[in-house]
């Protein structure tokens, strides 16, 4: 990341506050929509499936972004509250898979225990 950084500032930057200024086709990559779309689509193929609870385990970057999206944040937050720490637990909730609810964010309150 540190020669990221030296070659890329503003890009690096946009990574880490704001993804709706991240120039995706500088590295011929993905846009952000892309990307979080994927999560959306996975998760509202799961409405009418019998299940009551879902475990989805992932890199933090992709969950950040993807998670406020499907909380309705516009490109420019997803990523105003800082990334999730390392084995973190955030829940949401939805009754339609299209509006969600959340009910953790990034608790790690679960380590203190040990």
């Amino acid at each position: 990341m540190a020669i990221f950084r030296a070659i890329y500032p503003k890009q690096a930057w946009a990574l880490k506050h704001n993804l709706a200024l991240f120039n995706n086709d500088l590295f011929e990559a993905e846009s952000v929509r892309q990307v979080t779309q994927r999560m959306v689509d996975f998760v509202q193929s799961l409405k009418g499936q019998d299940m009551e609870t879902v475990l989805i385990v992932s890199h933090g970057a992709f969950l950040t972004a993807s998670i406020h999206r499907l909380l309705g944040f516009p490109p420019a937050q997803l990523r105003h509250r800082g990334g999730l720490d390392n084995a973190s637990v955030t829940i949401l909730e939805t009754s339609d898979f299209e509006n969600f609810t959340e009910l953790a964010w990034n608790d790690t309150s679960y380590k203190a225990k040990q």
